[in-house]
């Protein structure tokens, strides 16, 4: 009997053990993925030092809105001069000058991909480059560092983004109000609801704005160039709505001068045929410029003079030149490799000393650089 017991026993005591060292692996498991989910989540709220995770800072109606604009391909100034010959960035540049922005003329993307660049300047993080790390850019471009602290000092988030047309699948970004290429319909809020397929009310606003011509010839057209054109004149009618809270901070990424080139310089409507020709870029270039005038213009009319806002212009890198199959795809010749990355960058920061910038400024650096202004955050600067 007693053989039996201790028999037993052991049975019982190697069952225990067995359990204890299935449970310890399961929990080292589980913590090998929160910990980096912790990691992440925690970005956003190191911003500050004395941030707590927990505490969201009541909303402080002198924090000045912010917007941060990005036009997809947009080459910076000394390209446009140098290849193209093309003199009118200089009015563009004069433009932003005189409404108080400063210019960073000699400023490089990190890569040419569109995605490692936002996931790096939205979580102020130098990411590595590659094509194994494209989930990783989706996940903390959704989830970003940018709006999740934000939203933490009381700001109401606001994005218009484009970029769901190159990654239909990606997570979208988790703020207040989303408005994305390819909805049929807009999410209700305090600021309405919208459609991206004009009716005859919508083609009545857009038959007296700029995108007149455009309007005359996709009505019963292209899918591609009706959402296109329809995003772009809501977001310049919509990017200073006075119906969105204050603070806010509005993210705008719109696919210009970015292929397929549809625009020529007035936004009338090329033949599809030159959708994917190089030579086209300029004409979407020059009509670019006229959509960032018209919605820096915009911002600033809407501004409370006493409390002006913070207005960021970038691109995500400049003109890529690519290649793709077929036979009407034409690429630039002797196009020099340095202008892929050179990029726009203009900062609205009034009150702010602009000689403290260089002309090359990191775009890694750009919300360090805006938070440590208005928020006093002492956020390191990559160098």
């Amino acid at each position: 009997m007693g053989f039996i017991i201790r028999w037993k026993n052991t049975i019982l005591v190697n069952l225990w053990k067995n359990l204890l060292l299935i449970t310890t692996v399961l929990v080292l498991f589980n913590l090998l993925n929160i910990i980096p989910a912790e990691i992440k989540k925690s970005k956003g709220d190191s911003a500050a030092a004395s941030l707590n995770v927990q505490t969201k800072i009541p909303a402080d109606k002198k924090s000045p809105d912010i917007y941060y604009i990005i036009f997809d391909e947009f080459e910076g100034f000394q390209g446009m001069r140098e290849y193209w010959q093309y003199q009118g960035v200089d009015d563009f540049a004069s433009f932003l000058k005189k409404r108080g922005f400063f210019v960073a003329e000699a400023s490089h993307s990190s890569s040419t991909d569109t995605l490692h660049e936002m996931a790096s300047r939205l979580n102020y993080e130098e990411y590595s480059p590659g094509a194994e790390q494209l989930q990783n850019y989706l996940d903390d471009i959704a989830g970003n560092r940018v709006v999740h602290y934000l939203k933490l000092r009381g700001y109401t988030t606001v994005v218009f983004d484009e970029t769901k047309l190159g990654y239909p699948s990606a997570k979208s970004i988790q703020a207040d109000y989303l408005y994305e290429y390819g909805s049929s319909s807009i999410p209700q809020g305090e600021v309405g609801s919208y459609g991206f397929y004009f009716d005859e009310f919508g083609e009545l606003i857009v038959d007296n704005t700029m995108l007149y011509a455009i309007s005359q010839k996709y009505k019963n057209n292209n899918p591609l160039v009706s959402e296109h054109t329809n995003m772009i004149s809501f977001t310049i009618d919509n990017i200073a709505n006075k119906e969105v809270p204050s603070p806010k901070f509005v993210h705008v990424h719109l696919l210009l001068p970015h292929p397929p080139f549809i625009f020529d310089e007035k936004g009338d409507i090329v033949d599809s045929d030159h959708f994917t020709n190089w030579n086209y870029y300029i004409d979407n270039y020059k009509f670019s410029i006229k959509v960032a005038e018209a919605m820096v213009d915009n911002i600033l009319s809407q501004a409370d003079p006493k409390n002006p806002p913070v207005i960021i212009l970038q691109s995500d890198h400049g003109a890529r030149n690519t290649q793709t199959h077929g036979e009407k795809n034409i690429i630039l010749q002797n196009y020099p490799e340095n202008l892929k990355t050179l990029i726009m960058f203009a900062l609205y920061m009034p009150g702010y000393d602009y000689s403290a910038l260089p002309q090359d400024i990191k775009p890694v650096n750009t919300f360090p650089i805006v938070f440590n202004y208005l928020f006093d955050d002492h956020l390191a600067l990559f160098k």
